[in-house]
């Protein structure tokens, strides 16, 4: 069983990052030449002054990846706007949701006419910014949009391998 590390703020958005969540991530990570390991899973990581609701490290054999996560129960133009924010952060970005599938249709017509900016303003930057969608529904399997690696300024890859030496020194249990 993993041991999915908390600090001490709990949120029910909380429970969308489990270990069903994590395996889809690591099998949708893996390839037929490699399968990374779940090296660590953090709850709440600050990062660059901004909050992450989870970050996941995957090990390959010669490298490490860092998948960031924002999660919320039902408001995906707040998940979406926070994804945005520290996509920067990771090499892969999720935004994690529950609500039933049924209802996805209205949702994305919802976002697609969001009267907070352009056409598609909010869908359209889970495009943009290579960010993935999974999304919980009580009753099925969980679906998946999966996102795209990113690594695209000097700065950024700063970022990402300073954070890598702090996560080289956290030993999993």
């Amino acid at each position: 069983m993993l041991d999915l590390k908390a600090d001490k703020k709990d949120f029910m958005e909380d429970s969308l990052l489990n270990e069903e969540t994590v395996k889809l991530i690591k099998y949708e990570h893996s390839s037929w030449y490699s399968t990374p390991e779940v090296e660590l899973v953090l709850r709440h990581k600050i990062i660059d002054g901004k909050e992450m609701d989870g970050l996941i490290v995957l090990k390959y054999q010669n490298c490490r990846r860092l998948v960031g996560v924002e999660l919320k129960e039902w408001n995906v133009t707040e998940c979406i706007s926070q994804a945005v924010e520290r996509r920067h952060l990771a090499n892969y970005f999720y935004i994690i949701t529950r609500f039933p599938r049924h209802s996805l249709g209205s949702i994305i017509k919802d976002i697609l006419n969001s009267k907070n900016g352009t056409y598609g303003q909010y869908f359209q930057q889970l495009f943009q910014h290579k960010i993935g969608w999974i999304v919980y529904d009580e009753r099925y399997p969980p679906l998946l949009m999966f996102p795209s690696f990113l690594i695209n300024t000097e700065k950024e890859w700063k970022i990402v391998k300073n954070l890598k030496n702090e996560i080289v020194d956290i030993k999993v249990k």
